[in-house]
């Protein structure tokens, strides 16, 4: 307990030093400072793992209860087909695409699907290329790793270093330094 309260204490003394204009001035100062950062991150690692247990174990409760919700809904959605099934053909409403019984909580429906397409791109590329090549697209793009390097940057200008032109369609915009601490 004492220990704690120590800890606590110098953490509020640091602070207040911090506010008061605390700078560091030499290589314990920034060991220390480090030391520091290092905690904090420990610290977030530590709540970090906490929250992704908790989340963990509300998933596995909603995958539970999404089951259980599942069973219940494919065991009346079972049942209303059967009825659906022994339903007089006069008091259904057929369509092109699908049947329907309409009732005053909703409709049950069959919805008739369409044939599923499954493509061999480079087979059927190669047949329309032969048969219907106005079919064929052709898409157009710029090999940037092979023309920039026959560019330089100058200020928010790309130079076609061959021949000195601007080049035209590229905005350069500038990115400052970053600062990285590793602990």
């Amino acid at each position: 307990m004492i220990e704690e309260y120590e800890i606590i204490n110098d953490i509020a003394d640091d602070m207040v030093s911090i506010k008061d204009g605390w700078q560091i001035t030499d290589d314990n100062k920034a060991d220390w400072a480090l030391e520091k950062i290092a905690a904090i991150d420990a610290d977030l690692a530590r709540k970090e793992m906490a929250a992704q247990n908790k989340i963990a174990q509300i998933q596995e409760w909603l995958a539970k209860e999404k089951a259980q919700a599942d069973q219940q809904r494919s065991f009346f959605e079972v049942k209303l087909r059967e009825y659906f099934e022994i339903l007089p053909a006069k008091v259904i409403k057929e369509t092109k695409t699908q049947k329907s019984y309409k009732l005053p909580s909703g409709t049950l429906k069959i919805k008739y699907r369409g044939p599923k397409i499954i493509r061999d791109d480079a087979k059927l590329l190669a047949w329309v290329n032969q048969n219907k090549p106005r079919f064929v697209k052709i898409k157009q793009s710029v090999d940037w790793s092979g023309l920039k390097e026959l560019t330089k940057i100058d200020g928010d200008k790309v130079i076609d270093i061959q021949t000195g032109e601007i080049i035209d369609g590229i905005i350069v915009e500038q990115i400052g330094s970053e600062f990285i601490v590793e602990v």
